[in-house]
């Protein structure tokens, strides 16, 4: 039952939306920029030093490179788009 306590809250306050005298909610205005940082120079660095601290902080593995294919593939359904005969 107390479950239910807010959806008969909801129930009572709501208005009919095709009535133009209905109270209508609260506009609400939050600025694109509210989280805006300006910008700020950024002392030049050891980039070596700053690339090995990346490479370090990685925590994926490196991905494996794929085998490499002792014969070339078959070709025999392909002819078709390349204008040869089957």
């Amino acid at each position: 039952m107390a479950l239910a306590l807010p959806l008969l809250a909801n129930a009572q306050s709501s208005a009919d939306p095709a009535d133009p005298r209905a109270p209508a909610a609260p506009l609400r205005y939050q600025s694109a920029f509210a989280d805006y940082r300006p910008w700020q120079a950024i002392k030049p660095g050891n980039w070596r030093q700053l690339n090995d601290n990346l490479v370090g902080q990685s925590t994926a593995p490196a991905p494996s490179p794929a085998p490499v294919a002792s014969t070339p593939p078959a070709h025999d359904r392909h002819h078709h788009q390349h204008g040869g005969k089957p």
